[in-house]
């Protein structure tokens, strides 16, 4: 079995609120990802058996505002758009769903998990890296809640405040640099805060083969130290965390596996972000790892991890 862990879908109510705040991503948000069509025949193309669909950045609102009733509603909509799409094919579909974790009260975040996490097509939660609001590792009650269901915590860029500060203006410097940042800055602040060792049960999922955090994990360990956890950051990049392959660069694939092993990476292919789907199988199938490596990366540790 093929398992993409990565694969992206906009609901209508996640793109209207999206667009609204920030009309200048309409062009990014538009075509293929908003729309199933065709999205089977991609997976055919590509040998996929599985997609898991979550929502693109920047998610339903990057600032809630003042009106919560609306910010948890645009959540619970987009979540039931999005079930409401992967059940179009539910022998090929799974999802994650978002919660509203920009909301200062957990008790929100908690009560959508409560509605939605029995879905028989949920496979977890995907979480933006919000870094300029409350951060994952200050919400342990909503974490707690999430590794009590079952499920696995995704971690993905948002398109926030750091990807958009004005250094990373140019060049599309946000999306190849900042939008790495996000992720790796607060799965860090997950891991150095203690928070993995009071949630003890909880699995990080980082796309884009862990953002920087492979490729810098000897500097964090000499800088970072163990924070206030029980073990430095590598450790739980190695023993609690998964990592997906949407980086498409072969020296970067043999990083991580060296770093994290291949028992710790799934297929993830960011479509249709990235292009085609296929990019993500041929990456692992064209690598030098062994069969079994191979194997294990495009369906193996996702089913293993309850993905499936």
């Amino acid at each position: 079995m093929i398992v993409d862990t990565h694969h992206h879908f906009a609901p209508p109510t996640m793109l209207a609120a999206a667009i609204a705040e920030r009309p200048e991503i309409q062009g990014y948000l538009g075509g293929t990802v908003a729309t199933l069509d065709d999205r089977v025949r991609e997976l055919d193309l590509a040998g996929v058996d599985i997609a898991v669909l979550s929502m693109p950045p920047p998610g339903p609102l990057l600032d809630p505002g003042d009106d919560l009733p609306r910010y948890r509603e645009l959540i619970s909509r987009s979540n039931d758009e999005l079930l409401a799409g992967a059940t179009q094919r539910p022998d090929r579909f799974r999802a994650f769903v978002c919660l509203p974790l920009g909301d200062p009260d957990p008790a929100a975040s908690i009560a959508e998990l409560d509605r939605v996490h029995d879905h028989p097509l949920v496979r977890g939660v995907m979480a933006f890296a919000n870094t300029s609001g409350p951060t994952l590792d200050e919400q342990e009650s909503v974490c707690d809640a999430i590794a009590s269901a079952g499920l696995p915590l995704q971690l993905h860029p948002q398109l926030g405040d750091l990807s958009h500060h004005p250094v990373l203006d140019d060049f599309t410097l946000g999306g190849s640099l900042g939008m790495m940042l996000e992720t790796s800055t607060i799965a860090a602040r997950m891991m150095l805060s203690g928070l993995l060792d009071r949630v003890p049960t909880l699995t990080l999922v980082i796309p884009h083969l862990g953002g920087v955090l492979p490729y810098l994990a000897q500097r964090m360990s000499d800088l970072s130290g163990k924070g206030r956890a029980l073990e430095d950051s590598s450790y739980y990049l190695r023993e609690r965390c998964l990592l997906d392959n949407c980086s498409f660069h072969p020296p970067a694939l043999r990083c991580a596996v060296d770093t994290v092993t291949a028992d710790r990476i799934v297929l993830g292919s960011d479509y249709p972000q990235r292009g085609r789907l296929a990019r993500a199988v041929e990456d692992i199938r064209k690598s030098e790892l062994t069969a079994d490596e191979q194997q294990a990366i495009l369906g193996g540790n996702a089913v293993r991890a309850g993905l499936t």
